[in-house]
Parts: C-alpha cells; structure tokens; sequence
C-alpha cells in the first residue's frame, strides 16, 4: 500500500476496495512484519520489526506489538521486546545471531496477548495489563511441553487449549498440533496432532478451529528448501481425522496462510449463501 516498500495495515472491501489504511504519527516508519490482523472488537493488532540493544551495546532484530483502534485512530497498546531484554526475560543475540526471536504470529485473548518466535522455538504469553512475560513455552522455556514444537505459526486459543501449526524443523516433519496448557503445574500436554505423509515445509503455514473440525494449511514458498513440496488447504474431521476437503496448488503457487470464509458474509446470493437459496425457494417454489 506504500511506495518504499515498507507496507502498511489496510480494510480491504471486495467492491469498494481499500476503505481504510492505518496512518497513526510515526506508521510511515514502521516496517510491519509477518502478522496483522482484526480483531473481534474491530481492533487491530501487529507485529512489527524493531532494533534492540543489549548491556554491551550490541544490536538485533528485536519485535514490536500494537493494537489499534481504527474507528478512533488510537494507538490502544503497545509491547516491545527491548522491555523485556532490559528485565532479562528475553535472551540477548549471541555472536553473529542477528535475528534471535523471529516473531511471525501474534493472537490476542482478553488481556493475554500471545507471540510465536519461530528461531527461538517458543510461544510466549504476555500480561497486556503489566507488560510482563508470563510463561516461554518450548526451548529453554519455563513452560515445559511433554512434545515440543519446532517454529510455529497459527496460534489459536481456546480456554487452556492452544493450537498450533507446527513446523517441526528438526524433525522435517510438518503437522496440526494441540496442547493442554497448565499453568499451576506449568506444563503443556500434547492432546492431538495431525499430520499425513510429506507434509513438511520449514517456513509459513496455518491451522485454524472451524466448529469442530480443524483447517490445516501446509503453506509453500519459492525458496522452499523441501524438494516436491506444493502448497495444500485441507479440512480434518475430528476425532477421525479424516480429511474432508482438500485444495492441493502447483508448486509454483506460494501461500502463507488461509481463512475460511461463510459464503453469506461476501456474497448473499443463492449459489454461496444457503440461507439466502433456501429462502428464495420458499419465495419462489417454481423458480423464477
């Protein structure tokens, strides 16, 4: 939506076109990184790219949250990760590692706010009200899981569940995972997983609750280091995990991530909206 590249939010409406762009004092600076997107309440929330500092002077790609309000064009929020290397809750870079947290997903429940770092192989969760980190999941985390994932991407949040697209880096195996977080015990128990033959790719990918059902995107990239490897969308059935439905693309289609859509919400007519067909049919019992 920039001429320097850098990119900015946007509410993109499928007849009208860009309807909003977020423009707060200071956003044409901002290089926005990997995630955006709405929230329930209408707010916006992002990850953006930051430079941090440690003690010693030395500098790294840190990460920066916002959550904005586009209806009052307020910046509600906002979390860096240099408040959390300055209180040792984050590790610094070490030697020539310039990009230690790779933050690539953020998701918002309440006042949690939670964050993917796919190169430190964690999930943190953060209080919004304090600023501070609760738990690190995964490597050298204090939330320990019985199975512990490789790079993530996809987090959603369900109660104490928390699903998961898991890259599985070291294993070079891609799957749909689901733990049990514990908070007393602080503990996270691998409750389902789902994964076929094949199904890996090192960067991107998504999982997403639809009803009871799960939408697993194995997302594929021009610099994929995985030989064959395609983009696919499939829906699996719980707890047969059957796969339901399935969308397999060229290799030479990259994808990052998918959203189901209800027909009804973008097109209310009778070819993608039941509701709308059902009633023309009891308008309409000889067609027209």
């Amino acid at each position: 939506g920039r001429t320097d590249g850098l990119g900015a939010p946007q509410i993109l409406d499928p007849w009208e076109g860009t309807v909003w762009t977020e423009t707060f004092p200071g956003s044409d600076a901002v290089l926005w990184s990997h995630d955006i997107h709405r929230l329930p309440d209408g707010r916006i929330v992002s990850i953006e790219e930051q430079q941090n500092v440690g003690p010693a002077g030395g500098t790294w790609t840190g990460f920066g949250l916002r959550i904005y309000d586009p209806v009052d064009d307020e910046v509600d929020w906002t979390w860096s990760s240099q408040s959390a290397v300055d209180a040792h809750t984050l590790p610094t870079a070490v030697g020539t590692d310039k990009d230690p947290y790779h933050a690539n997903w953020v998701e918002v429940v309440g006042d949690d706010v939670y964050v993917s770092l796919c190169y430190a192989a964690q999930i943190i969760k953060i209080d919004a009200t304090t600023g501070d980190i609760v738990w690190k999941m995964g490597a050298d985390g204090d939330l320990v899981p019985d199975v512990a994932p490789e790079c993530t991407h996809g987090l959603e949040i369900v109660g104490d569940r928390l699903l998961v697209y898991d890259n599985g880096r070291e294993r070079h195996e891609s799957a749909a995972s689901e733990y049990r977080i514990d908070e007393v015990a602080m503990t996270a128990t691998r409750t389902w997983t789902w994964t076929e033959p094949g199904w890996y790719e090192h960067v991107l990918g998504d999982v997403d609750h639809w009803g009871d059902d799960v939408i697993v995107t194995q997302a594929h990239a021009s610099w994929s280091t995985t030989p064959g490897a395609h983009s696919a969308v499939v829906e699996v059935e719980r707890p047969s995990d059957l796969v339901v439905w399935r969308l397999d693309l060229d290799a030479a289609d990259s994808v990052y991530r998918s959203e189901r859509i209800d027909g009804c919400d973008l097109f209310a007519h009778v070819q993608s909206c039941p509701a709308v067909a059902a009633r023309f049919a009891e308008l309409f019992p000889a067609g027209l």
